[in-house]
């Protein structure tokens, strides 16, 4: 394979002549919202990412520095597997501990496709240690990532998407879930879809319209007070889908099957085993007395990990995302933990995907330190404040002092 090197600083979103913005100028970074006080201005500054991608001869992808996955793809000219905000930069992602990304119909560990890395510029071979090494960077700034060639490669060209209603009031059928691939609880409904690799040979005109206009409506920037002003406004999600989306799609036209809009949300990431996620729900979860708020959206992901798993989950894994406006995170933080923590931790065990919110000294969070140490993340660090790159990099039950890595930012 050809040798391909591109630099992040060269037009690949050219906004500035001089700076690559990882989400553009007027945007803030993610999760910004939360830890907007250990920016190093006084105002919040633009996420550079001018890193660089080399593919090399045996397929394996090395970006050095800091690039988003919308940047990666269009460095190697292809579709990849990325999160549904493409506009992560992947350093970023490995510090969350169970970072998931989509390809098509597969969806998949990001640390499953690492094959090796550099932390403070030393280079680590992927193994038994690399969630130890990567975890909320308690070990330091994560300045690049090699990826095996599987991050790339190429797919069938074609996926389907099917999707199912049910009331949220009624008791789920017990095949319910059985194949899903994402699920969207609401107060008022659950959607169901099922994402399968096809051999068709093409899209349809009316599916590529329905996931154009889905994106297009979806990606309206609207002010956050929408958000909390309009009851029941991220329980939609999963209705609209529903209406709008459905049928045969190209990789090359929608490789990601959901897209994240560009608003400003409240929202945790719990990680359990699929067969607990399921048991919990046919028990009630999201349901009868754990109904969820009309505020809230919950969307849930079905994440299978490789045969040779290197992270933390080596089952099919449940990655739930419960949603709340800006303002509710005291509300979404009771819930999650009096709430949902219980019936899950009744049947398996949880976890927290460490990029989004973390509730302190909260039971769910105990618990999903316990998760990482039981898989080699030591627990309890002392790092200096310096040095910490991470609000949760001393890895305990409360956040620390930290600081962004000034060569990531433009003041």
């Amino acid at each position: 394979m050809t040798l391909l090197l591109v630099a992040g600083a060269v037009g690949l979103w050219p906004f500035d002549d001089e700076l690559s913005y990882c989400r553009g100028g007027s945007l803030p970074p993610h999760q910004a919202s939360l830890w907007h006080d250990g920016f190093p201005s006084a105002t919040t500054p633009a996420a550079l990412c001018e890193g660089s991608v080399v593919e090399q001869n045996d397929g394996t992808i090395c970006i050095d520095g800091r690039l988003t996955y919308a940047q990666i793809a269009e460095a190697l000219g292809r579709p990849t597997f990325a999160p549904a905000a493409s506009s992560i930069s992947i350093n970023g992602h490995l510090t969350g501990g169970s970072a998931n990304f989509v390809f098509g119909a597969e969806a998949a560990f990001l640390y499953d496709f690492v094959k090796n890395f550099r932390v403070d510029g030393i280079k680590y071979d992927a193994g038994p240690d690399l969630t130890n090494k990567l975890l909320a960077a308690s070990s330091g700034q994560i300045d690049g990532v090699c990826l095996k060639p599987d991050f790339a490669m190429p797919r069938p060209a074609f996926y389907s998407i099917s999707s199912q209603w049910l009331p949220a009031s009624a008791p789920l059928p017990e095949d319910a879930l059985t194949g899903a691939s994402l699920a969207f609880f609401s107060l008022h409904s659950v959607v169901v879809e099922r994402h399968t690799q096809s051999e068709t040979d093409g899209t349809s005109w009316g599916a590529s319209l329905g996931m154009r206009l889905f994106n297009a409506v979806a990606g309206i920037p609207l002010p956050s007070f929408v958000v909390s002003a309009v009851p029941g406004f991220l329980s939609l999600t999963g209705l609209l889908r529903l209406a709008m989306i459905g049928g045969t799609f190209s990789l090359d036209s929608a490789p990601q099957p959901l897209l994240a809009p560009g608003l400003a949300i409240e929202n945790v990431q719990i990680d359990t085993e699929w067969s607990t996620f399921v048991a919990a729900v046919q028990g009630g979860l999201f349901r009868d007395a754990a109904a969820l708020p009309l505020s809230f959206g919950v969307v849930v992901k079905k994440i299978v990990p490789a045969a040779n798993a290197t992270g933390c989950w080596s089952v099919p894994t449940a990655a739930i995302d419960i949603q709340a406006p800006v303002g509710e995170g005291p509300n979404l933080d009771e819930y999650t933990d009096a709430v949902v923590w219980p019936r899950l931790a009744a049947i398996g065990s949880v976890g927290l995907h460490f990029g989004k919110r973390l509730p302190a000294g909260s039971r769910l969070l105990r618990s999903a330190l316990d998760k990482y140490s039981s898989c080699g993340a030591k627990t309890g660090l002392s790092i200096n404040p310096a040095a910490c790159y991470h609000p949760m990099c001393e890895r305990a039950e409360a956040a620390t002092e930290f600081v962004y890595p000034s060569s990531y930012y433009a003041a």
